[in-house]
């Protein structure tokens, strides 16, 4: 996503929606409050998904996930902040 705007996250969610080969019944965000914020969870709400986040206090909760950001992800981009519109391509290429 370009940034983290609800535009661009509810945009993402309904393409991740429509090339799921099933049914989308949830969604567990991180603990961050650019994760958990109002429109999301009334997105939630209209949509009838479940909506869950990891417990409070324990950021490593998707240490599966960040795992997975290393092998495929950080280890070719690395850390820095891509924000031109041909860079945000090529990560989601990636």
């Amino acid at each position: 996503m370009p940034t983290k705007a609800q535009v661009w996250v509810f945009e993402a969610i309904g393409e991740m929606r429509n090339r799921l080969p099933f049914p989308l019944l949830g969604l567990d965000s991180d603990n961050g409050s650019e994760f958990i914020t109002h429109h999301l969870v009334s997105y939630c709400e209209q949509h009838q998904l479940t909506f869950t986040r990891s417990r409070p206090g324990r950021k490593n909760d998707g240490c599966y996930l960040e795992g997975k950001n290393w092998t495929i992800v950080r280890r070719l981009a690395g850390y820095g902040r891509y924000e031109r519109d041909d860079a945000c391509k090529c990560l989601n290429d990636l």
